[in-house]
Order: structure tokens, then sequence, then C-alpha cells
């Protein structure tokens, strides 16, 4: 069964102009698109009320016609890079609180038509307090089995209000099994700027554990909020240049969230 959560840890360093870091624990569930409810069937009593934080709505992702995000995620691959995906698409995100969702971070894992390698991994971002929204469609295509796919492009959308828009993007992706991993680094004229680290380990899918992870981590997203708008203060309070939010121009194109 491809559908399952993800256990551990978030890890943010920024290494100039003012050093900073922080950490926090995270879950995150990792389900197969198509069908999307076969594997959730079990577990449909505990992710149909309006306000689960387990319940998966496309209007929280990126614009899908009649909620159809598998869909989406294909023509988004096809638009930007010519090509359709044909394997499975399992998508990697956090959960909400009542009806309010954030995702600093979902990623739409794409696989080939045999569902033996990786093919396309789509980043999707959202910033706050903008609600906007913008993917970055990374291939995986070359990368050796076993080993982490490094990629790299220019940063197109605007996040933090202390990052500046001329930076390149470095990806560090594993393919999900055992455990999964990704990092992002932030670089600017060949010098760090910042780090983004996600280490986390497959966990069995069950009613236990998905109760267990409310029980623990019932206001997931509310954290994540809180993290960032905290550590946000301190940078200020720290003195970190403020960049503010270059508009609606053509790299920053991004989709307004619901």
């Amino acid at each position: 069964m491809a559908t399952c959560l993800y256990s551990g840890r978030v890890e943010h360093t920024r290494f100039g102009p003012r050093r900073h870091r922080f950490g926090y624990r995270m879950t995150m569930l990792f389900l197969e698109l198509t069908p999307l409810d076969r594997d959730l069937l079990p577990y449909r009593w505990l992710m149909a009320s309006r306000l689960s934080p387990f319940r998966i709505r496309p209007e929280d992702h990126m614009p899908s016609r009649r909620g159809n995000l598998d869909a989406a995620v294909r023509g988004l691959i096809e638009r930007r890079a010519g090509i359709r995906p044909t394997g499975p698409i399992r998508l990697l995100t956090g959960f909400g609180f009542m009806l309010w969702r954030f995702n600093p971070l979902s990623l739409y894992y794409c696989y080939d038509r045999d569902d033996a390698n990786l093919e396309w991994v789509v980043a999707e971002v959202t910033n706050t307090p903008w609600r906007e929204r913008f993917c970055y469609v990374l291939d995986m295509r070359g990368q050796v089995a076993g080993k982490p796919q490094i990629l790299q492009h220019e940063k197109r959308f605007h996040v933090s209000p202390f990052m500046p828009m001329d930076t390149r993007y470095h990806w560090r992706l594993t393919t999900p099994g055992q455990d999964l991993g990704v990092t992002i680094a932030i670089t600017r004229e060949d010098q760090p700027l910042f780090s983004a680290g996600l280490e986390l380990r497959r966990r069995s899918l069950s009613r236990r554990a998905l109760l267990a992870t409310f029980l623990s981590m019932p206001f997931t997203t509310l954290k994540v909020v809180a993290a960032i708008y905290w550590q946000a203060l301190r940078l200020w309070l720290k003195g970190a240049p403020f960049h503010a939010h270059p508009g609606d121009t053509s790299s920053t194109a991004a989709e307004k969230t619901p």
C-alpha cells in the first residue's frame, strides 16, 4: 500500500546576513492520487468531516477541474515539460486545522507507467500572508538508483520578506521509501544564504496511527504558521534586511489560493 504517514523533523538554517536556525517535528500524509480514496477507504470515517485535519481537499492545492488533482498535476507537467506522465502520482502534504489549511510545501511524486522509477517531482510552494501558490516542476529522470537527485534553478516566487528574489534554489531529493529526504539550499552569487531540510521516516497507515498523530499534533497547521511568524519576528529584531513583495511580475506569477 503506497499510502502511509511520514514523521520526522524540519530544520531551517539561515547563513547570512544574520545567522539564524530553528526546527520542529512534523508528520505528513503520503497518498496516491488515483484513485484518491482507494487506500484511504478504511479511514473514511476519520477523514469525512469538514473539520478533520486528515481530510485532503483539492481546493487546498493547485487549481483543478472538478477537484481532479491527478489530472491537474499531469497537465501542469505537460505544459511545462511537453511530456504527460503516465504512471501513478503520490502526494506528500501536511495536515490542516478545522476549516483552515496551509502547507508551505507539498510534493507530488510522479512515477513511470510501471511504477518502477520516479520521473518528476512537482514542488507546490505556498506563501503567507499572501496565500499565493507556485509550482516548480523538477525533472528526476536522470536520477541514479539509490542516490539523491541534485537539481537547481532560479528562484521565481516570493516566499519570505527576508529573502531576496535574485537567488538560486538547489534541491536534493530522494525517492520515497523507508526514509524520505528533501533539502533546499538557497544561494546568492554562489554564496550560501539558507537551507531547509526535511528528514522523515515511514510509518504504516492505521486508525491507531492517525489518532495518535491527531492527539500528539492536533494543531500542526497552526504550529507551522506560528513558527513562520515567530521566526520572522526574530529575524526582524536581529536586523535582517527586508525585501518587499515584488508584485505580480512574469517571474513571480502565482495562483491565488481560495
